[in-house]
């Protein structure tokens, strides 16, 4: 058996974790470990991360984007880039503009228009007007509802007075 050395600091914070008079230091670094290890396949909460309800969100308003996944695929850090990543996906599914323009809750043009906040999307052939992170996750949610695939975006609010939450992180998840 090893031995190590930790500092009265890192003891104190393992001592958190640990059950009185059943816990050893050992046997609290084990759980971490194994934590650690296991993140990605028991999607262990990360500490200082909370949830919110999908349905009901908190004002998102001042937030960035950590990192954020539609139909289990990575997209873009940014609001408007997950809102059209989500229409390319759900082209995909669908191949047509009209079903598409039917079925989304956003503001979209076929073609190419760049004006009032509107962006081209190559992929979709069509223009689609940049909204707020509220309206981005409704955008969002939409598809993913109406898809039934599961959306997950983790976020942080910006240090803002005009913030929900400044400084803090937020993770909202709608599965199937």
């Amino acid at each position: 058996m090893k031995k190590i050395e930790i500092s009265d600091e890192l003891y104190a914070r393992l001592q958190k974790y640990a059950k009185p008079f059943e816990d050893k230091p050992e046997d609290i670094i084990k759980m971490l470990l194994d934590a650690y290890e296991n993140k990605k396949k028991k999607k262990i909460p990360e500490i200082g991360i909370k949830g919110y309800d999908p349905l009901n969100p908190p004002d998102l308003r001042h937030t960035k984007i950590i990192s954020c996944t539609f139909n289990k695929i990575p997209t873009s850090k940014y609001w408007n880039c997950l809102v059209d990543e989500a229409h390319i996906i759900a082209m995909k599914k669908l191949n047509s503009l009209d079903e598409l323009l039917r079925i989304s809750s956003s503001n979209i043009r076929k073609g190419e228009f760049a004006e009032h906040g509107f962006f081209f999307v190559r992929e979709i052939n069509a223009s689609i007007q940049n909204v707020d992170a509220n309206a981005a996750w409704r955008n969002v949610l939409n598809l993913a509802t109406k898809f039934k695939v599961p959306v997950e975006v983790t976020f942080q609010w910006r240090d803002n007075d005009k913030a929900a939450h400044p400084g803090e992180k937020g993770r909202v998840v709608w599965e199937v």
